[in-house]
């Protein structure tokens, strides 16, 4: 018993959060029928949840564009990190311009 507080101390900090990321194309669904304005939002809230919390399925119609994983947490309005595809699109174009 004596050796689980130190062990537990110990982990806390060598533990890591992590949560999901989820990239949505968004159409009111009050907007003119033949009108084809849509954003993308991205967020941290999960398809229903975010259906939810932006008044219904009555309100919005989403499509979920895509997901990744972010390491950390999103305390002190900490900014969501890119996803994967981005860093690769930069590394790409980072090293053809090394090649000229």
């Amino acid at each position: 018993m004596k050796l689980l507080f130190p062990l537990c101390v110990f982990l806390s900090f060598s533990l890591q959060a992590e949560y999901r990321v989820y990239q949505y194309s968004v159409k009111l669904r009050t907007s003119p029928p033949n009108d084809p304005i849509s954003y993308k939002k991205i967020s941290t809230l999960d398809p229903v949840s975010f259906i939810a919390y932006n008044g219904g399925r009555s309100s919005v119609k989403i499509d979920l564009l895509r997901t990744w994983m972010c390491f950390g947490n999103t305390g002190n309005k900490k900014k969501i990190c890119p996803p994967p595809a981005s860093e690769l699109i930069n590394e790409l174009a980072s090293k053809t311009q090394d090649l000229k």
